[in-house]
């Protein structure tokens, strides 16, 4: 299964990440921050031994890049699931009960259309 994880370079998303690279998925995480996705390719690689990558890759993309993001979904390829685990500032933190619903919708439309 190839799976994408767009801000899977630390929290629930780095952890979902290598919980699904261990699993057999092969995996690719995306984030801002050099330092993350280098430590998230690293403990990958660790978590296998050594061996390059351990079924998790990393690539620099803003998710809040419209640009950003077509040219890497373009550069992907085919892949079974799409993860967002990230959102800009304080968007969707929180409590359930205190989260602003139409603010997550307004960044999330394809997320939360059924909502």
């Amino acid at each position: 299964m190839r799976i994408v994880i767009m801000g899977g370079t630390a929290g629930i998303g780095l952890a979902t990440a290598r919980l699904l690279a261990a699993e057999g998925s092969e995996v690719i995480v995306t984030g801002r921050d050099p330092q993350r996705l280098t430590a998230a390719g690293n403990g990958a690689a660790a978590a296998k031994g050594g061996e390059a990558g351990g079924g998790l890759v990393a690539e620099q993309v803003d998710g809040t890049s419209e640009a950003e993001v077509a040219a890497f979904l373009g550069r992907m390829g085919a892949f079974d699931h799409l993860v967002l685990a990230f959102s800009p500032g304080s968007v969707g933190a929180g409590t359930l009960a205190a989260t602003d619903l139409c603010a997550c919708r307004q960044f999330h439309p394809c997320r939360s259309s059924g909502m």
